[in-house]
């Protein structure tokens, strides 16, 4: 029953979201991708176990159209 009632809410708040402007939200999404960046650091690159992985890994979702998608 909370599922269905949080639904409800959900299409009563979907017309604010279309307000926003895809160009407001570009910012978050360049910071987004920045904080990810971050633990590019911590892969050990000199092990290939870990890096090749990684680095398909990276490369798919930022080849692909959507990460969601795959």
């Amino acid at each position: 029953m909370r599922k269905f009632f949080l639904f409800l809410l959900s299409l009563f708040f979907l017309p604010m979201t279309t307000a926003i402007p895809s160009v407001a939200t570009a910012l978050a999404l360049v910071l987004t991708g920045v904080f990810m960046a971050r633990s590019l650091l911590d892969i050990p690159w000199s092990d290939l176990t870990g890096a090749i992985p990684a680095f398909l890994v990276m490369l798919v979702m930022s080849l692909s159209y959507s990460i969601g998608r795959g």
